[in-house]
């Protein structure tokens, strides 16, 4: 499996841990329960079924080549895409949703531990529909991965 592979699946891996209970990584209580609707690629919104859903998608890599006495090294920087589409017949209640599944998405982003695959995982914006799907609702997060690629 590639690097690239791996990191969208730790990704996926953890974004599934979303449930309504407590964090695995301790102290905090998950606002949403994703139902383990965490996946690969995008949908459009009139093809989900099934509501809270994250969708991942990676972006085009940026590399950097780092030339040391020992050898080089090669850093990646890897922009990742999560969709979040939310769904709740009380109109109000869909922007509380979002805020709900921004702040447990962000607690998994910033509570993964540093790996040999993964340095760093950074949450770089924050986009939402601005209620004008409701009573759907969309927000889209960039995240943006940092790790060092091995050949």
């Amino acid at each position: 499996m590639s690097q690239r592979r791996d990191i969208i699946k730790t990704l996926i891996d953890n974004l599934i841990l979303i449930d309504g209970t407590g964090s695995p990584f301790g102290g905090y209580v998950f606002k949403t329960s994703v139902h383990e609707n965490v996946y690969r690629g995008f949908k459009p919104l009139e093809e989900i079924n099934d509501f809270p859903s994250i969708y991942i998608v990676p972006g085009a890599e940026i590399r950097d080549y780092n030339s040391t006495l020992g050898g080089t090294t090669i850093n990646s920087l890897l922009p990742v895409v999560l969709r979040c589409y939310i769904y709740d017949e009380e109109d109000e209640l869909v922007n509380e949703h979002i805020n709900n599944i921004t702040q447990d998405i962000e607690h998994i982003i910033y509570s993964l531990p540093t790996t040999n695959e993964i340095l760093d995982l950074t949450l770089t914006s924050i986009n939402t529909d601005e209620g004008l799907l409701t009573p759907y609702g969309i927000v889209e997060l960039q995240v943006q991965v940092r790790y060092e690629v091995t050949l």
